[in-house]
């Protein structure tokens, strides 16, 4: 097994890179040190994080991994792994790694966990005791603010974060307890922080684990990653939250649609995305690592 003398830079407070990476663990050994031959950074400073791509002054090979909405800079990294699809960068040395293909990973989930076999759409209807869910602790989200509102009069949202909150206790941190959560309700609003091209992130995949149907906003090419018939989408709206709202209302009241909807696979051709392919993932790697 090769080793790997590696220093991470940049990472969000809590980082654990034998978890985010822990898919690298199985192909290298990585010495953490401070005489890296690889520097890994990524889009936090001081544990805050920020709009552009962080400086790295080093002679190690400069690899920028990016979860979040930040446009790598491929004058100030050697390689780059962000949510931006390629042909939007257009240099060999970036690949495109949205955010929720390694917090799915690290959190024990793959694409198979996605791939539809013969559901039962009468089962899970009957599973869904609830109607929708509203899981947010960002207060700044502007749109997704105004469909909660919105949705709100014409059903109760369980707004299970910070923000909006009418639970009674906020829902605590981690995969495992959020989808505990949404499991029973028949929606879950899924909407992004910002809206950019190719900028999607487990806000949308985490309801698709638990079949809850997922309302999204965000990235207008979510299309490329997932079959935009298995989701109510902004964007084969009209792109206006007032027909986002009626379609919701729609298929609420009609049980055969939220069927369609619950029938369609979440891949297209229910094949796994090469996105989240992770022998495709490992190549990208070894192209950096060798």
């Amino acid at each position: 097994m090769k080793t790997l003398r590696i220093q991470f830079l940049h990472f969000w407070k809590g980082f654990d890179y034998k978890r985010r990476f822990a898919f690298l663990l199985r192909h290298y050994h990585l010495e953490i040190t401070d005489k890296p031959d690889f520097v890994v950074f990524s889009t936090y400073v001081d544990g805050t994080r920020v709009k552009r791509m962080p400086r790295v002054r080093t002679n190690a090979v400069r690899v920028f991994y990016a979860p979040e909405n930040v446009r790598p800079d491929m004058k100030r990294c050697d390689y780059a792994f962000s949510y931006f699809h390629e042909d939007a960068v257009g240099s060999d040395r970036h690949f495109r790694l949205p955010s929720y293909v390694l917090r799915l990973w690290d959190n024990g989930y793959t694409g198979e966990h996605l791939i539809k076999g013969n559901l039962d759409p009468s089962r899970i209807l009957r599973e869904k005791t609830r109607f929708c869910n509203f899981i947010y602790s960002n207060r700044h989200a502007r749109v997704r603010n105004r469909f909660f509102r919105r949705l709100s009069r014409y059903k109760r949202i369980d707004a299970a974060g910070s923000v909006y909150n009418n639970i009674g206790y906020r829902l605590p941190r981690g995969v495992q307890n959020k989808l505990d959560f949404i499991r029973r309700y028949k929606f879950t609003i899924a909407f992004e922080n910002v809206s950019s091209p190719g900028y999607t992130t487990e806000k949308v995949v985490e309801p698709m684990l638990v079949h809850s149907l997922p309302i999204y906003w965000g990235d207008p090419e979510v299309g490329r990653d997932f079959n935009p018939k298995s989701l109510i989408n902004y964007y084969d709206c009209g792109r206006n939250l007032d027909d986002v709202v009626e379609k919701v209302i729609a298929v609420d009241r009609d049980d055969d649609l939220y069927a369609q909807y619950i029938r369609e696979p979440y891949f297209h051709q229910n094949v796994i995305s090469p996105y989240m392919d992770m022998e495709r993932v490992v190549e990208q790697f070894r192209t950096v690592f060798g």
